[in-house]
């Protein structure tokens, strides 16, 4: 890492950009790219952290403080929970199957993508993921050779994708041939199905798997997904959005504008950002919480430079204090925000709630044990936040982003002729009523029949269920 990033400044540096580089870290800030030799860890699921980043900025501006967000690729989804505008940090997390105890946002990765490869296994059960083609050779639908079924061919052959266009460089639109072959002998013939039926059986599975751990993330840890949107965005999370919203029970879902590119816009709406954590591992008491206040006097000591050599504006430096605590004989921790000057008292009853909220229960009569305090500083005002858009047509959408109709296969019942929209010559006001297909450069947004969508003052696309 020290020598690939030390590449990256050097030439950086030689085509004449004179501000130093940052990049991403797991918990969503920036850090330079000095710290992230030094510290490589911190890069561990780096870019979806900056995706979440971005969903949150994006859902608490069009008005949904509380949304999961869910960010569905070519080999897998990434799922996470943010609450209040902001994402779960936690401290531990697996990678590749190792424990690594550095603050990361909390974001859950399932094997379900475009490229997950769709089988029927020797009881007759049909499987999506998590093995997937990749991008080489990729779905059959690509045209370069791959020879097996995966959701991406399910979604060509149900129409919902375009066969013409053209997904990958070089290749000359979708082999719409090809998905439906593969469909029908991997799938259709194996189960006894007409081709679209078992597209359709495909895309569900893949919808019902991203659904429950959407549930997991929201459901199990008190929040109630019938009052909560979805923020779908990758280039395949706005193709089964809608109906991984009626899957999970959510009535809204939020299609940002380029929802391909959310991860890497996503660094762009990032501050600087620096964890820092002491063990204190004492009871809740008044020493151990005297002990803690030490730990935090400690860290700020640590922090105050990093954030003046950030920012000259002492307005900027932001310090979030957060204590991370279990019920005594307890090996997991809830983390609890606490403000200078909050008593002890205070604590134990958020620790109660915060226990809670997370695992459905409260043990009021044990005794508390504070475990880890973490200071997480914050260089505020270098992120840049969405833009409002503004008209600039006055014709009918129908003069603007119509362009035909085709037939298309949802989950339930025969083809639907669906009208099709270029999402580019949409603007804040418009409305669609489903069946409707939105095209865009990096993704394309199906709306479900008895599903509607607005375009908000951002140029959000606002899916939302008849009720």
């Amino acid at each position: 890492m020290a020598k690939y990033l030390g590449e990256v400044q050097r030439r950086v540096a030689d085509i004449g950009i004179l501000p130093p580089p940052y990049m991403v870290h797991s918990g969503g800030g920036l850090m330079t790219l000095d710290t992230a030799a030094a510290e490589p860890v911190r890069t561990c699921l780096s870019g979806p952290a900056a995706g979440v980043a971005a969903a949150a900025a994006i859902a608490s501006a069009a008005g949904y403080p509380n949304v999961a967000a869910f960010d569905v690729g070519g080999t897998s989804t990434d799922i996470a929970l943010i609450a209040d505008g902001a994402a779960r940090v936690t401290a531990e997390r697996d990678v590749a199957g190792y424990p690594v105890r550095a603050a990361s946002l909390d974001i859950t990765v399932i094997g379900a993508g475009g490229g997950s490869i769709a089988t029927v296994d020797t009881a007759g059960g049909l499987k999506v993921g998590p093995e997937s083609a990749g991008a080489d050779p990729g779905p059959a639908a690509y045209g370069l050779g791959g020879k097996l079924a995966t959701l991406t061919d399910a979604n060509l052959t149900l129409g919902r994708l375009s066969a013409a266009a053209g997904l990958v460089e070089g290749a000359q639109g979708l082999d719409a041939a090809a998905a439906r072959a593969v469909i029908q002998a991997q799938v259709a013939a194996p189960l006894g199905l007409g081709v679209e039926a078992a597209a359709a059986g495909v895309l569900r599975v893949a919808v019902a798997n991203i659904a429950r751990v959407i549930r997991a993330a929201t459901s199990e840890r008190g929040y109630d997904l019938g009052e909560m949107a979805l923020i779908a965005y990758g280039g395949a999370g706005p193709l089964v959005a809608a109906d991984v919203a009626a899957e999970a029970g959510s009535p809204a879902v939020i299609v940002p504008l380029a929802p391909g590119t959310l991860c890497a816009r996503g660094i762009l709406m990032s501050d600087p950002a620096m964890d820092f954590v002491r063990t204190v591992l004492a009871p809740a008491n008044d020493a151990g919480w005297d002990a803690a206040g030490k730990a935090f006097a400690a860290m700020t000591a640590d922090a105050d430079p990093w954030l003046a050599s950030e920012t000259q504006d002492p307005t900027c430096r932001l310090r979030r204090r957060i204590v991370e605590a279990r019920y005594q004989g307890q090996s997991f921790e809830a983390a609890v925000d606490v403000e200078e000057g909050l008593s002890l008292e205070e604590f134990i009853e958020r620790f109660h709630n915060a226990h809670a909220m997370e695992h459905g229960y409260d043990i009021r009569e044990r005794a508390v044990e504070i475990v880890n305090c973490r200071l997480i500083a914050t260089v505020d005002g270098v992120k840049s936040s969405p833009i409002q858009i503004d008209l600039q047509s006055d014709a009918s959408i129908d003069e603007r982003a119509h362009t035909g109709t085709s037939e298309v296969y949802f989950t339930e019942g025969g083809a639907i002729e669906t009208m099709r929209y270029d999402r580019q010559g949409l603007q804040p006001g418009d409305a669609i009523q489903g069946p409707a297909i939105i095209t865009e450069k990096t993704s394309t947004t199906v709306l479900p029949p008895e599903w509607a969508a607005t375009v908000d003052r951002y140029g959000n696309l606002i899916l939302a269920a008849a009720r």
